[in-house]
């Protein structure tokens, strides 16, 4: 099994919002959050507005907390060395806990997300049994490169295309690069909805994963905890169900496999 790791240029410029974001020393009363564009989780609108599923939830919380959010671009391969460095407070954006659970200091899981693969319509490939052999394109230490270079899913080997950004993976994709894109289905669904091209998700999914907002170690875990109780708030008074329908996320349960 092979990994190809590739380095083109980002399809969408988020320079828009670096705000000097990145300046040192945490201020009590501001949340830093570094991301990358990972629709719908957080991306920029056609009017140039950052908003997605993980801004509406972020900005909500942080209200309830009584704190402000400013959210970092930050380079997504980095992103274990920016938090150490302390260039941002946390991580979000539509991150998987599964299998980093030791790497960060979690809130608990406030969302469930299916990975799956998604195909060029007129493609003979039709079900996951089908990829054996064949190159799927992802985003390099993700959940869903995780599961394809382990076999844990699939019992076969596939070549595995990753890059740093999703936006590059399609590209790959919709040049013919790649047979396939496997990541969140959300976030396939987005770019399916968003493309010329019609495109479909094979049956089935690699596994169902937890998804949280990771903090470096040494972060007050007083505030992870609010935080965490903040977002399990947001589902039991169905704040979080109003901002999923928004954005037509239909959230799975552990048998959606």
């Amino acid at each position: 099994m092979s990994r190809f790791t590739a380095a083109v240029l980002s399809a969408v410029c988020l320079a828009f919002f670096s705000l000097s974001a990145a300046a040192s020393g945490q201020d009590a009363h501001r949340l830093r959050i570094g991301f990358t564009h990972f629709a719908p989780f957080v991306f920029v609108d056609d009017d140039g507005k950052l908003t997605g599923i993980d801004v509406e939830l972020a900005d909500a919380a942080c209200r309830k907390l009584g704190c402000t959010t400013q959210f970092v671009p930050i380079n997504w391969h980095q992103k274990e060395a920016i938090l150490a460095h302390g260039d941002v407070d946390c991580l979000w954006a539509g991150f998987s806990i599964d299998v980093r659970e030791n790497l960060y200091q979690w809130t608990a899981p406030y969302l469930k997300s299916r990975q799956v693969v998604m195909v060029p319509q007129m493609s003979p490939v039709r079900r996951l049994e089908d990829l054996k052999g064949l190159l799927v394109a992802t985003t390099h230490d993700s959940k869903a490169e995780n599961l394809l270079l382990s076999q844990k899913r699939l019992p076969f080997p596939v070549e595995v295309y990753s890059f740093a950004l999703i936006d590059e993976a399609f590209i790959c994709l919709s040049e013919g690069y790649a047979d396939a894109a496997a990541s969140h289905e959300s976030v396939l669904d987005y770019f399916a909805k968003h493309s010329p091209r019609a495109w479909r998700l094979l049956p089935g999914s690699l596994a169902v994963i937890n998804v949280g907002v990771a903090f470096d170690h040494r972060a007050d875990p007083a505030f992870v905890r609010r935080l965490s109780e903040t977002l399990a708030g947001f589902r039991q008074d169905s704040s979080l169900l109003t901002i999923l329908k928004k954005y037509d996320y239909v959230e799975p349960d552990d048998r959606s496999i």
